[in-house]
């Protein structure tokens, strides 16, 4: 009986053991050489995917999906295998044959996509990321310290074990979790090594005593390759080698890069403004016989500036004219850019990540994209791609991201807490073609699609002597608060002001000297069937505050605004900023300019995604987003306490919010304060906007 115990926990010992090193550990004996496989693979410049074992060339018409779904971060992991099913119906119903995701998920999606491609006859085909965390992408330290390049040595491990089918990872910071059990290899379009990598860390890491030169066993460097493209050969080497070795099969593979960092060089007064100083050369990697599957260059799409190849430097001129490359000047610079990209490189060439956001707020001068714009873009620049041999794209992203914080906006927000609403004045949370909302109210000039919990306050004006009234029912949800203000026989609804108190620190108790209010006001809407438009009391004005230096090089904490003072100005986004040549053209960028976000666009949302108010015979409804108020956080309440005593964003609780509205010709204005209840919502209605009918209509003409 003793030894029969023994052997039983000897047993089960060896099989913890066992199962520890195979699928947590990736441990593998290689008793015999595997006959190398791939179902993909590169043929001159083109890529090649095997369809009842023949190579044929494979078009990629792909989405990014993240991982972030409304009401949770992107490291929560929170999206479910039903999701992921109906996604994936949605996505290969718009045409898309490919999926790009950044990083190990939770094995919801593995199994999903599984289930998915062996129970359809069309799959989807994945490329799967592999990414380094943030801190260590942008921390101090250059790209061979631990966080960076020995986690991206153990990432690609993980990957491999997970693509077919052999892991269990149990919960970490950075990666999904869970049992891997599902071999996905047969639809594996290939691995891609980092995403946005920050051009400081190349810069710093190519300027260290590092080996500019690698001779692996199945990628190696040209003689002129660079310190990171070493690293990045060498993490691409190690996979190959773990995948071919373990498993007997071989993928494609690439590493991200970007228009900003792409291969060319520029003379160094036009380098420095569009802030280039480091390159990352796919030319550089080179595959051995060995690697049967092959190597293909990946770009980001940030910005193309018109006219770029003017301003290549003398030996990049140089450089392209012993390859016999010319710049052909197309339409647009874009095409310019697509052409060049195809001729320089020789492999083939995806764009991994192009899009167009359809928030509110942006930053550029050209102001933001409408669902339709937004379409009509992605289905314009991806002909060009193809048109130029591009080998494919992947559009940036399938879904909304709330907890993407942009650059212009996110001193504003607290940045930690966007994902529980949605910000659409950030730019980064609304370039998906699936979109996330709690209700279904249209901006169309009635409330009956309101939910009930809708409340209503009477506010009271006086005009020519006359006190009346209106009556206005107030709404809100994760992007803002909704207005709508009743028509009445008695004064039927034309120019409006719109007066609002936010805060107890500032505020103005007139407006143009000829309307007065019982309150101090922070915000004025001034409203017209024609026309709307915000404006804030000066002194609670976020972006003089902030970015005057910026703009202007003045301070703003040498003079600023009274917290009485009687000025309402317009509100501003900060923005890239262009330079034009004397044809009207932009060409190099300076430092910021500014964009109108207070401007109100009239319309019926179910036309025109970007409409913030809708005129009707029943009334007026509109939508105020909370940025716009200087509302950090409408989950807490939070508001931006007074910038002048904290030099800059400090987030307040706000006491209460007041509102009033009055005819433009009305002599005074009572507030009255508004029911507010802060939201956690962690349930939201899916719907796909415009833009995917259209990218529909195009993609699924093509072969």
């Amino acid at each position: 009986m003793k030894k029969f115990i023994i052997t039983t926990c000897a047993i089960i010992l060896f099989g913890i053991i066992s199962v520890y090193t195979i699928y947590f550990k990736g441990f593998y004996i290689n008793f015999s050489k595997k006959e190398v496989t791939t179902n993909t693979r590169i043929y001159e410049k083109t890529i090649q995917v095997k369809q009842d074992n023949i190579f044929m060339p494979f078009t990629i018409k792909g989405v990014n999906l993240p991982s972030s779904i409304a009401g949770h971060t992107a490291t929560e992991f929170a999206i479910d295998k039903d999701t992921y099913l109906r996604w994936f119906d949605f996505i290969a119903n718009m045409g898309a044959n490919s999926i790009r995701i950044y990083t190990i998920y939770n094995d919801d999606f593995y199994n999903a996509l599984y289930e998915y491609n062996t129970t359809h006859e069309t799959p989807l085909y994945l490329l799967q990321g592999i990414q380094v965390s943030s801190y260590a992408n942008n921390s101090k330290n250059d790209a061979y310290s631990k966080d960076f390049y020995y986690s991206l040595k153990e990432d690609a491990i993980d990957v491999v074990d997970v693509i077919h089918g052999k892991k269990i990872i149990s919960l970490n910071k950075q990666n999904g979790s869970g049992y891997y059990f599902k071999d996905i290899s047969p639809w594996l379009l290939g691995y891609i090594v980092g995403s946005d990598f920050n051009a400081n860390t190349i810069a710093y890491t190519n300027h260290k005593d590092y080996d500019t030169s690698y001779q692996g066993t199945y990628i190696t460097t040209s003689d002129n390759a660079s310190a990171f493209e070493v690293l990045l050969a060498k993490v691409m080497d190690h996979l190959i080698h773990y995948e071919t070795e373990k498993y007997g099969y071989q993928s494609l593979i690439t590493f991200s890069s970007s228009t900003t960092i792409d291969p060319f060089e520029y003379d160094s007064e036009y380098a420095s403004q569009i802030g280039k100083h480091t390159s990352i050369n796919p030319n550089h990697i080179q595959v051995t016989d060995k690697f049967q599957a092959g190597f293909f260059a990946s770009y980001q799409l940030v910005q193309v500036y018109d006219q770029f190849y003017n301003h290549f430097s003398t030996n990049q001129k140089n450089l392209l004219s012993e390859r016999s490359i010319t710049i052909q000047e197309m339409a647009t610079a874009t095409e310019s850019y697509f052409k060049l990209l195809s001729d320089y490189h020789n492999m083939p060439v995806i764009i991994n990540d192009f899009g167009f956001s359809t928030s509110r707020g942006c930053d550029e001068i050209l102001g933001p994209n409408n669902e339709q714009i937004q379409g009509e873009k992605i289905v314009t620049y991806y002909q060009q791609m193809i048109d130029n041999d591009i080998q494919g794209a992947f559009i940036s992203t399938w879904q909304d991201a709330w907890d993407r914080a942009t650059w212009n906006t996110s001193y504003s927000v607290e940045t930690s807490e966007l994902f529980h609403w949605h910000d659409i004045q950030g730019k980064h949370t609304g370039f998906g073609l699936l979109g996330f909302s709690s209700n279904t109210i249209e901006l169309d000039g009635s409330n009956k699609d309101w939910p009930s919990i809708a409340s209503t306050i009477t506010t009271s004006f006086v005009d020519n002597n006359t006190t009346n009234s209106y009556s206005i029912d107030t709404f809100y949800d994760e992007s803002g608060l909704y207005l709508f203000i009743k028509n009445t026989e008695e004064k039927p609804l034309d120019s409006l002001t719109i007066a609002l108190d936010i805060t107890q620190n500032s505020g103005s108790t007139s407006y143009k000297n000829t309307l007065s209010f019982n309150t101090p006001v922070d915000f004025i809407i001034e409203l017209s069937k024609e026309s709307g438009r915000m404006l804030v009391q000066s002194r609670y004005e976020s972006l003089r505050a902030n970015y005057l230096a910026d703009i202007s090089d003045e301070n703003a904490y040498f003079h600023f605004p009274d917290k009485d003072d009687t000025t309402f100005v317009p509100i501003y986004n900060i923005c890239n900023s262009y330079k034009k040549d004397e044809n009207g053209n932009y060409l190099i960028p300076l430092k910021y300019e500014t964009y109108e976000t207070g401007q109100l666009i009239a319309g019926n949302s179910s036309k025109n995604s970007l409409a913030d108010y809708c005129y009707s015979n029943e009334g007026v409804e509109l939508r105020i987003p909370w940025q716009l108020l200087n509302i950090t956080n409408p989950d807490s309440l939070h508001i931006h306490d007074d910038y002048y005593e904290h030099y800059g964003v400090v987030p307040i609780k706000a006491e209460d919010f007041s509102i009033g509205i009055a005819p433009k010709s009305a002599s005074s204005l009572s507030l009255e304060p508004i029911s507010y209840t802060p939201f956690k919502r962690k349930e939201y209605k899916e719907y796909l906007k415009a833009s995917y009918y259209i990218i529909q209509d195009s993609w699924r003409k093509i072969e």
